[in-house]
């Protein structure tokens, strides 16, 4: 004698498949607002370095050359310092963003796996 209910197998497709839904919705919420590739900002962070240097040196304008030489050549290394600082923080969230790509990508497989399985099964009987 079965012990199951005969709405059951109809419960846990519908639990399954919301469930693979919310995993649907997280990953296009996470990814919606990342249009640029790792590339592209880590390019826009290096183009910014000569506009930083520029601006560093242009506030000397009132000290004497010596002063001025030494005050640029510290904003330059500061301004160097953050462009590198902000490039490896940007190629580590792309390496977070493509990790997070490959886990959803896994994620999904292993439910397409279960679910080919399932069907099969179904098949098979």
């Amino acid at each position: 004698m079965s012990t199951t209910h005969p709405g059951s197998f109809g419960r846990v497709l519908l639990v399954l498949s919301l469930l693979v839904f919310v995993v649907l919705v997280a990953a296009w919420l996470l990814n919606r607002n990342t249009h640029l590739t790792s590339a592209e900002k880590l390019s826009s962070t290096v183009e910014a370095i000569p506009s930083a240097v520029s601006s560093a040196t242009s506030d000397l304008a009132d000290s004497s050359p010596v002063a001025k030489t030494g005050d640029a050549l510290s904003k330059a290394g500061d301004a160097a310092s953050s462009a590198v600082s902000k490039a490896g923080d940007k190629a580590e969230a792309a390496m977070s963003e493509t990790s997070e790509d490959i886990k959803a990508a896994i994620a999904k497989q292993k439910v397409q796996d279960k679910a080919d399985a399932r069907k099969e099964k179904r098949e098979a009987k």
